[in-house]
C-alpha cells in the first residue's frame, strides 16, 4: 500500500468508519508479524500456544475489542502521516491489547481463588452478608464481633507490603510482563495475614485492589536505575530514537507531582521512610506510588531492555526541569 492510498483509506473511513478491505489486511497483517516474530511469550497466547488458531483469536478480540469499540482505529488512523507509521502504531496497540488480556485474566483468576478459599477453608467465616459475593465482609473464623476495616486504601496497601515476600509462579524465567500466580499456601497466607494486620473484616473489592498493588509485577525495578547494566541491544533492534522522546513526554505527561518527587527520591538513594517525611504521607504512599510509576513505565515500554532506558531519559527530564502538562 503506498502513502497516498493510505491517506485515501484514512478519509474513506473518516467519513464513513467503513473498514476497507486493504485496511483490514494490514491490520491483520499487523497481529499475524506479532504473533510469528513479535517475541512474545507463549503464557500470552489464548491456548498457551502461538498457532494460526491463537493469530485468529488474537485479532477479532483486538479488532472488536479496542480498534472498533473504544474508537482507538480512528485514533491510530489520524496518528499515523504514513502507511509504516500506521504499522508501527498498529503493533504497538496490538502488543499492549495482549499484555492487558493476560494481566486481567490473570487478576480474575486470582479473584476467584480467593472466593473459594474463603468460602471453603474453615478459618475464614462469613461475618457481614451482602447481596453480592464482592460485598461479603470476611474474616478469620476464630474473631469474635470485628469490625469492618474502615481505614484507608493506602494503609491497607501498606499492610499488604508489610506481610514481606511471597513465593509466586512463572511460566518461564525471562516473561517478566507476566502477572503473578500465587501458590495455593501462599494465597491463604496473604488473605490470612492481611487479615490479621488489619484486624478487621475485609471484602472480596478490598482483597481485589490489594493484590493488584501488591502483585502488580512488570513494574520497572526502581532500586535498580543504572541504565548501564541493561544488556545492549543489537544495532538492528534499536528503538527509534524519535518515538523514545515522544514515550519519555508521554510518561512524565502522566506523572503528577507526588509521583514526580518520588521518582527523584527513589533515584537519590532516598529512604521511603524520608521521602513519606519530605512528602507529608505514609510510607504505603510512597510504595504506592512507585508501583504506580513503574507501572506507568512499563506500559510505554516494549521490551525488558527499553525499560530502563525509559526509567533513565524521565529522570533526565526531571532533573532537567521538564515541564508537565
Amino acid at each position: 500500500m503506498t502513502n497516498e492510498e493510505f491517506r485515501d483509506i484514512r478519509r474513506r473511513y473518516r467519513e464513513s468508519a467503513e473498514l476497507d478491505p486493504r485496511l483490514a489486511s494490514e491490520l491483520r497483517q499487523i497481529a499475524s508479524r506479532l504473533v510469528r516474530f513479535g517475541g512474545l511469550p507463549s503464557a500470552y497466547a489464548p491456548y498457551r500456544v502461538w498457532n494460526q488458531e491463537a493469530e485468529e483469536e488474537v485479532f477479532q478480540s483486538w479488532y472488536a475489542g479496542r480498534l472498533v469499540k473504544t474508537g482507538q482505529l480512528q485514533a491510530l488512523l489520524d496518528r499515523a502521516a504514513t502507511i509504516e507509521a500506521f504499522r508501527r502504531l498498529g503493533e504497538r496497540s496490538l502488543r499492549q491489547h495482549v499484555l492487558n488480556q493476560r494481566e486481567r485474566s490473570q487478576a480474575q483468576n486470582l479473584y476467584s481463588r480467593t472466593a473459594e478459599l474463603l468460602a471453603d477453608d474453615d478459618d475464614f467465616a462469613v461475618f457481614v452478608g451482602a447481596p453480592r459475593p464482592q460485598d461479603v465482609w470476611w474474616g478469620l473464623a476464630t474473631w469474635t464481633n470485628p469490625p469492618q476495616f474502615s481505614g484507608s486504601e493506602d494503609g491497607l496497601y501498606a499492610a499488604a507490603w508489610s506481610l514481606g515476600e511471597f513465593e509466586i509462579i512463572r511460566y518461564r524465567a525471562d516473561a517478566k510482563k507476566l502477572a503473578p500466580v500465587l501458590a495455593a499456601a501462599e494465597l491463604k497466607r496473604f488473605v490470612a495475614g492481611l487479615l490479621e494486620a488489619v484486624a478487621a473484616l475485609l471484602t472480596l473489592s478490598l482483597l481485589a485492589r490489594t493484590f493488584e498493588q501488591r502483585f502488580d509485577l512488570g513494574a520497572v525495578q526502581l532500586d535498580s536505575l543504572d541504565a548501564d547494566e541493561s544488556p545492549e541491544v543489537a544495532a538492528e533492534e534499536a528503538p527509534d530514537p524519535l518515538e523514545l522522546e515522544q514515550a519519555t513526554l508521554a510518561i512524565v505527561a502522566e506523572l503528577n507531582q507526588r509521583q514526580a518527587d518520588v521518582l527523584l527520591g527513589t533515584d537519590a538513594d532516598e529512604t521511603q521512610d524520608a521521602m513519606a517525611d519530605r512528602l507529608g504521607c505514609a510510607v504505603g504512599t510512597i510504595i504506592n506510588e512507585q508501583r504506580r510509576i513503574g507501572s506507568t513505565i512499563d506500559r510505554h515500554a516494549e521490551s525488558s531492555d527499553q525499560r530502563g532506558t525509559l526509567l533513565r531519559k524521565v529522570l533526565d527530564l526531571l532533573h532537567e526541569g521538564g515541564e508537565r502538562p
